[in-house]
């Protein structure tokens, strides 16, 4: 969703209809967009009330050019943030993103409702990128929580270093869109408790998770412009010892682009 389908939504002469039928387009797609990174985000200030508080990490539409559009409306309440987009959220009974926010120093995560978007983009390069901590933080947290529950053996330097999730914390983050389709039967199953007692549970889990990764890993990683890619990556994790570690560092050996060079100068 780039170029001119990202700001046709500004564009003056619109009807209601227009504008209403573009927001549902994408809201349908929006859940997709988990663990993309490098996104670009038009939002809605007025449906988001934290908002004021990042003001100073997004831009206004006025500042942007684009030679295929028409005349623009002003709405100097719909601005862009760009961001690594990680999971979905359901938070005050609403669906969120959780971003990442980056302000040159340190990186700010953020919670968006997910109604206040109005468009997205890709941007960067690659231009279609995905985040690994897919697989090494979202999905080895939700896994270690469950061992450490049923009080099985556990790695507990990378206990320490991931954190755990409360059983309201992991049915918070239970949408597809957070998985990927090898291993989200196992998430779903993981809230019921006769499916828990199977000892082979995890195990299996974790095989299926290494299983799609070596799926996604060299279909995804397509240079120049698809990559999974190490932005903004806490690559302490590869320091500890578990299966699915090793397994993603031999893929890093394979696909050196999928750690960003000095070279390497994201386009917002």
């Amino acid at each position: 969703m780039s170029g001119r389908w990202y700001t046709w939504f500004l564009e003056k002469g619109l009807t209601q209809e227009q504008e209403a039928a573009f927001y549902r387009d994408v809201q349908d797609h929006l859940a997709g967009e988990a663990w993309h990174a490098l996104r670009g985000l038009a939002i809605n200030t007025r449906a988001w009330d934290e908002a004021d508080k990042y003001f100073a990490l997004s831009r206004s539409f006025g500042t942007t050019h684009d030679p295929f559009q028409g005349e623009r409306v002003e709405k100097p309440h719909i601005r862009e943030w760009t961001c690594k987009v990680q999971e979905l959220l359901w938070k005050q009974n609403k669906v969120h993103f959780r971003v990442q926010l980056d302000d040159e120093e340190f990186p700010v995560w953020v919670d968006i409702p997910l109604e206040a978007i109005v468009s997205t983009r890709s941007t960067g390069f690659p231009k279609v990128a995905y985040n690994p901590e897919q697989f090494l933080h979202f999905e080895l947290k939700w896994i270690i929580s469950l061992q450490k529950e049923l009080g099985g053996s556990t790695h507990p330097e990378l206990e320490a270093f991931l954190g755990t999730w409360t059983v309201e914390e992991r049915y918070a983050r239970l949408f597809p869109n957070n998985f990927r389709p090898k291993t989200w039967e196992f998430a779903e199953a993981s809230l019921d408790q006769a499916v828990m007692k199977d000892p082979t549970f995890l195990t299996r889990w974790i095989e299926a998770l290494i299983v799609q990764m070596n799926e996604d890993i060299p279909s995804r990683c397509k240079p120049p412009y698809h990559h999974v890619i190490e932005w903004d990556f806490d690559d302490r994790i590869l320091n500890y010892h578990h299966p699915v570690i090793i397994a993603y560092k031999e893929w890093r050996k394979r696909y050196p682009i999928m750690v960003p060079g000095r070279a390497f100068i994201p386009v917002r």
